[in-house]
């Protein structure tokens, strides 16, 4: 039960961190901003769920209650901007990030 309440407030603030970028593309400039990033994110393979399949996966019953969740207002991560595991990082500049939480292998920051 306590893996499975790590595992639901993980995607909570996964969510929250993705509903943070879509709140936020309502400017402009954001928006350009993301719409490079994302086709670099792709193209690069900037995110691990990306390179490994992760993101064409069909969702389950947990991502959607983290959605909900994150949806009204829960944002375990405390407003972060970005998430990683410090074990397969690669790129040093995300270990310059303050870390405002750890969620089982995975360190939100900003």
């Amino acid at each position: 039960m306590e893996s499975l309440k790590k595992y639901l407030k993980s995607m909570a603030a996964a969510s929250a961190f993705l509903l943070f970028l879509v709140w936020t593309a309502r400017c402009l400039i954001l928006m350009t901003f993301l719409t490079q990033y994302m086709m670099s994110s792709f193209k690069g393979m900037l995110f691990t769920a990306v390179h490994d399949g992760q993101f064409n996966l069909r969702p389950n019953n947990t991502a959607y209650l983290a959605v909900k969740d994150a949806l009204l207002g829960w944002d375990p991560s405390y407003g972060s901007v970005y998430y990683y595991n410090p074990k397969i990082a690669t790129n040093q500049w995300i270990f310059t990030r303050t870390v405002t939480k750890q969620i089982g292998n995975h360190h939100f920051a900003y």
